[in-house]
């Protein structure tokens, strides 16, 4: 099992993220719209309270659906990892483990959507709790009349709503032995759901995958490994009965593995190659006891600066006051930086724990919409391993020679508005053209034609299908022959900028979609760095880019930005 419990759950926090801070805002935008008296707190927010739910409802289907990619994406990484391990590694067996952890996935993702319905409720619940006490304590401040709250009033209106939103919502509570009741924040509550529900099977899997091979596991060392788990971490086990050298996997580590903030991994051991885990702590001069200490101080600043983040954008979206939240997110970050200067063998930044994609947000007037998938990459690691058992395809190589605003016109300079419309081409359209455009539809694309203001023709064509990861893929882009400086049939380019013109237009689609923008396409191999430079694309593999959200970003500004 090799991936960390931050991968598996990265998407569903971040749509429980979104849910909340949409709760936190309604909740705080109804203490504000008017003075509230004593006698109408219980009315205006049984008024609220249906509002929650409202907002419950209409993002169940995203939670859900950030749930459910969470889980096939972990589990499929899991069991490509071990087909790997076991030296299995064919296009084939990485298919059939795909298949293998897409079943294994069902019944943990159910499981779990359940629970994230519960949550919710919880969360509606915790907001008009937390507006009823501070309208409440509000009430009392005032000055005056009771129903003509003063400046008291204003100031501890400011105050509370500033606290709702540092404080966050309650997703879910449970009583310990001494009688006390702990209340789970938000994005603790999914990150536990996923990793009860999806430790447990994700390691058996790896176990089937040992048994299947060498019989051999080999269990990780972590930096900050309870009392129980020390013993037996970092060694390799018999997945049967103990063997020379190797003792039981069953008998000496069993069901301990599966305990919650358990960050042991587990992986097939083979005794050809040794590929073996590394020691976190290894040459650092840290014990186990010094990194666990450190390791629990990052992770409390950490958590400090994204509830701060969280008042922030609560108390900005409702134009209140931000310059004390300002200053002490400021004092919170120096403070981080300086441990982590402190200690650089030990501690690195881990940006999942602080980001929130707030610029990306803000150029697409998207601001207060928290939910930007990060997990598109496993999806597309899953789509090239399934191309591997086929040929290489054609791959796009259109050039990028400009990025404007639409296209330019070489012979006056003049920039020159553009539309796309779908087209069905047929044998014989688009002759000279370089590519046969008849192909893309038939293998279940779509065809976009770019036409120029003023110019009936096309100047350029892309093809682009929906995929099931969670992107748009790019199966095909060309300029029109009278823009592509590389072909010699044609004396003169008249149009710049239709490359990237093409490529914005997937991103838009990407958008229209749900998918935050992620594209990617299957590049020629000459032309990688080509796209890495122009477009901010990545490479997932040799040939295999992708265009994630802040690439995205700026090539749908450029394009769109004024328009929409």
């Amino acid at each position: 099992m090799l991936d960390e419990e931050k991968d598996a759950s990265a998407e569903s926090e971040d749509a429980l993220s979104d849910m909340e801070l949409a709760m936190l805002i309604a909740a705080a935008s109804a203490l504000i719209s008017s003075p509230i008296a004593h006698k109408a707190i219980r009315k205006s927010g049984r008024s609220l309270l249906a509002k929650l739910q409202h907002i419950a409802g209409a993002n169940r289907e995203s939670v859900n659906e950030a749930i459910d990619h969470d889980f096939r994406g972990s589990f499929i990484r899991n069991q490509l990892a071990d087909v790997e391990d076991a030296g299995k590694s064919t296009p084939k067996a990485a298919s059939l483990a795909a298949k293998r952890a897409q079943q294994r996935a069902r019944k943990p993702i159910a499981s779990v959507q359940r629970y994230a319905a519960k949550m919710s409720q919880q969360m509606a619940q915790s907001a008009y709790m937390e507006y009823l006490k501070v309208a409440s304590e509000a009430a009392f401040a005032s000055t005056g009349n009771i129903d003509d709250p003063g400046v008291g009033y204003e100031r501890a209106l400011s105050a509370g709503i500033a606290k709702m939103a540092r404080k966050g919502l309650t997703a879910s509570t449970y009583t310990r032995k001494d009688g006390t009741v702990v209340h789970v924040p938000v994005d603790v509550g999914i990150r536990r759901a996923i990793a009860a529900e999806g430790r447990e099977p994700k390691i058996k899997a790896t176990l089937d995958a040992a048994d299947s091979s060498f019989g051999l596991v080999e269990v990780s060392k972590t930096v900050n490994p309870r009392d129980t788990h020390h013993r037996w971490e970092g060694r390799v086990y018999s997945t049967g009965a103990s063997i020379a050298g190797f003792p039981s996997f069953e008998d000496v580590v069993g069901d301990q593995i599966n305990d919650y903030n358990c960050g042991h991994r587990i992986r097939v051991f083979n005794p050809n190659t040794r590929r073996r885990f590394s020691d976190p702590l290894e040459g650092t001069g840290y014990t186990a006891e010094q990194s666990a200490a450190l390791h629990t101080e990052q992770a409390k600043l950490e958590n400090d600066i994204r509830k701060l983040k969280r008042e922030h954008e609560v108390l900005h979206s409702l134009s209140l006051d931000t310059k004390d939240v300002n200053r002490r997110l400021k004092a919170k970050r120096a403070e981080l930086d300086s441990l982590l200067n402190d200690h650089p063998k030990i501690l690195s930044r881990r940006e999942w724990r602080e980001y929130t994609y707030e610029k990306a947000r803000r150029e697409l007037g998207l601001y207060g919409k928290v939910h930007i998938d990060k997990s598109k990459q496993l999806y597309m690691h899953l789509e090239q391993a399934k191309r591997k058992a086929a040929k290489n395809g054609i791959g796009v190589k259109v050039a990028i020679d400009e990025k404007t605003p639409c296209l330019r016109r070489l012979s006056d300079g003049k920039i020159v508005s553009t539309g796309f419309e779908q087209v069905h081409p047929r044998r014989g359209d688009y002759a000279g053209w370089e590519f046969d455009w008849t192909k893309p539809e038939k293998e279940g694309n779509t065809v976009l034609a770019l036409k120029a203001s003023g110019d009936s023709r096309t100047q350029g064509l892309l093809a682009y299908r929906e995929t099931d990861y969670q992107s748009v893929y790019v199966a095909l882009v060309e300029a029109a022959p009278h823009n592509n400086k590389h072909n010699t049939t044609v004396e003169g380019k008249e149009y710049n900028g239709v490359g990237a013109h093409l490529f914005a237009e997937a991103v838009k689609k990407s958008y229209e979609l749900g998918y935050n923008g992620f594209v990617d396409f299957t590049a020629k191999n000459n032309l990688v760095d080509y796209y890495k430079k122009l477009l901010g694309a990545q490479q997932i593999d040799r040939q295999h880019m992708y265009i994630d959200e802040r690439a995205a970003a700026k090539l749908y500004e450029r394009y769109y930005g004024n328009n929409d």
